[in-house]
């Protein structure tokens, strides 16, 4: 009974044991994961300071590629960018992805606040000039001297 008992607890535990195993080995970077950040530190001249973190791969909307988000980490400055990778991980590619369907200026004008600043001309005009100077700065006096004169000239006084 005793010994029977003990062939079961060293069965098990082997068992457990294997386990364990076969975990810390799905852990270790595969050869992909190594050659992916190989040739994107090469590419990029990145330091070797600066961590590559290599993410999950999804699914792409590209036949035979999986999306994979590469960031790149030093302290604690982390940017991300999305790359596609071949599903026999040959193939690294980076695209960019624009939607048409957006202005861009829109989203630039949103970032730019002109509320409580003294403004000329039109609210709806399609020509918006930004200037920031400092009447006290040498330099930025003679741009507004020089560029001003310029401006009303092509633009009119409705700007």
């Amino acid at each position: 009974m005793l010994k029977a008992f003990l062939v079961t607890l060293l069965h098990r535990s082997f068992l457990v044991l294997l386990l364990i195993c076969l975990g810390c080995s799905a852990q270790t970077p595969s050869e992909t994961a190594k050659a992916v950040e190989r040739q994107v530190r090469s590419y990029y001249h990145l330091p070797p300071e600066v961590q590559v973190v290599i993410a999950p791969l999804n699914q792409a909307n590209f036949p035979n590629y999986d999306a994979v988000k590469l960031s790149f980490v030093k302290g604690t400055r982390k940017d991300e960018y999305d790359f596609l990778l071949s599903k026999d991980g040959k193939t690294l590619m980076r695209l960019t992805k624009l939607d048409l369907t957006k202005d861009p200026n829109a989203e630039l004008m949103k970032k730019v606040d002109l509320k409580g600043r003294p403004t000329r001309g039109s609210k709806d005009a399609k020509v918006v000039i930004v200037n920031y100077d400092d009447f006290q700065c040498p330099f930025c006096s003679r741009m507004h001297s020089t560029l001003f004169p310029g401006i009303l000239k092509e633009y009119g006084t409705a700007c």
